[in-house]
């Protein structure tokens, strides 16, 4: 599945964010919402929008997707076999991949938790949406980025 829109992070906290509001937007739970709109809805919720708008947990990212797209199970995943056997799954609604590194322009890489919205997988790896602040990409990964990013995947379940 690719997404209608990619969705670009509004700030340097907001990647799962982003990823949220893409999924949302492709299942037309609210077309017209934006992240800010979103963070306002939310503030009272989470105090450390104060100081990271929009920061999620993986854990608030599954609680986000269970409110918004109904998601009845997640699973979170690091083997590239097992990845690909949930997303091949009927019942799966999307996924995201979180890694504690992110490459930088110059192929550098940093540690930081950064979110990834999956939008299709392969047998060699997945396409990818990045939410940067400077405009979102699509990118094709190898499975190998796994390693290289210490990335886990969640897969959403309807």
């Amino acid at each position: 599945m690719y997404s209608i829109q990619r969705e670009t992070a509004i700030n340097s906290n907001s990647c799962a964010l982003a990823c949220i509001v893409s999924l949302c937007r492709d299942f037309a739970v609210f077309k017209n919402h934006t992240q800010a709109e979103f963070i306002t809805r939310h503030q009272k919720d989470h105090p450390n929008w104060g100081a990271e708008p929009g920061g999620l947990t993986p854990y608030q990212f599954i609680a986000f997707a269970r409110s918004y797209l109904e998601t009845k199970a997640h699973v979170i995943v690091q083997d590239p076999v097992w990845l690909w056997k949930y997303w091949q799954k009927p019942e799966k609604l999307g996924g995201v991949f979180i890694s504690q590194r992110q490459p930088t322009p110059d192929n550098q890489t940093i540690s930081i938790q950064h979110c990834w919205r999956i939008l299709d997988m392969h047998k060699d790896g997945a396409k990818l949406m990045n939410p940067k602040t400077d405009g979102a990409l699509e990118i094709d990964v190898d499975w190998s980025f796994m390693t290289t990013w210490k990335a886990y995947g969640i897969i959403l379940e309807r």
